[in-house]
This record gives C-alpha cells, structure tokens and sequence, in this order.
C-alpha cells in the first residue's frame, strides 16, 4: 500500500489526515493552529483509507482489509474509536459518500467484478446489496443535494453508469462510448 494521505475537515473545524503505516491506519489530527497529535490504530489495510467527517467530531474511515474485507473504524467524541470487518468482499479499494439525509453509502468492485454497495441509515443500520455490472475498475460516485446517487466505473474500455434516486430507485445504463484502454 503506497502511504497517500487522505485529509478530510470536520465541521468544528479540525482537520484529520489517514493514511497507511504498513498494515496499520495512520492518523494526525490538527485541532488548533499549530497542535498536532499522531495515533496508530493497528489494523490490516491493504488499501487506501477512505475517510468520511460527520458532524460534532464524528469521524468514520473504511478501506480493504488483508481478507478482503470492508473495514471500518469510526470515532465519536466522548466515546472513542470502534472496529467492525463488514462481511462484504472487496476487489477494489472501497468509496464512500454522505448523502444530505446522513445515509452512509460505500461502493467497491466485488470478486466477480460485479457492483458491491453497503450502506448505514441511521436507525436502521447496515443493509449490502450486489448489483449487475462488469467492472474493470474501482467504482466512483457522486452523492446529489437532492440525495441521488450516480456510480461511474470502466467496462472493457466503456463507461458504465449506475443511479439511484430516492423513490424511483435503481437504474442501469448501457456502457457509453469507448475510452481509452487501461493501461
């Protein structure tokens, strides 16, 4: 895993920067002009860090543990860091969105190339889902002020294109024009 920062503002105006120290997640914290703290929460990364800010401090960071797994570590202010290996198999580094509801969406390509996406609303939890699809590189997404969806990904050497949109649901468009080959 190639140590990349990822840095991400909280809202009380804090900035955190994760990355990976070997297998461990990496963590500074700036909470003042100048103040810095470092911590190292041990782990098995072997992906890049996603880090997603809420609000009052909250902080929620996912990545592709050694087993290929969806890891998650969050933290809450007044109650520190907690752990959870989602059972979803990853082949693709996951991405991560908030939508302006606060449901927590996480995309990933799946072992047999299809869509993977979990995601939190609170008060109910997690729900997974595997849509049809035949990746050929790590999802991206785009969370809408009006809480739609849109996930981009290569196909072959074409575009494809899933959307949600709260109450229609799901949709699936045919891979767009050619672009150019992966390398």
């Amino acid at each position: 895993v190639s140590p990349e920062p990822h840095p991400s503002a909280h809202e009380v105006g804090s900035t955190d920067v994760f990355y990976p120290t070997g297998t461990a997640l990496g963590r500074d914290n700036r909470t003042a002009p100048g103040v810095w703290s470092r911590e190292t929460r041990s782990g098995s990364l072997v992906a890049e860090p996603r880090p997603l800010m809420g609000k009052s401090g909250a902080v929620n960071v996912f990545y592709r543990t050694s087993e290929n797994k969806l890891g998650h570590d969050w933290f809450v202010p007044g109650t520190g860091w907690s752990r959870e290996t989602r059972s979803a198999s990853l082949a693709s580094e996951p991405h991560v969105v908030k939508r302006p509801n606060g449901t927590i969406d996480v995309f990933y390509r799946t072992p047999g190339d299809e869509l993977g996406h979990d995601w939190w609303v609170s008060g109910s939890g997690w729900s997974t889902e595997t849509r049809p699809a035949d990746l050929s590189s790590d999802p991206h997404v785009v969370a809408r002020s009006d809480g739609s969806l849109e996930v981009f990904y290569r196909e072959g050497n074409r575009i494809g294109r899933q959307w949600y949109v709260p109450g229609p649901g799901c949709s699936v468009e045919s891979p767009r024009a050619p672009i150019a080959p992966h390398t």
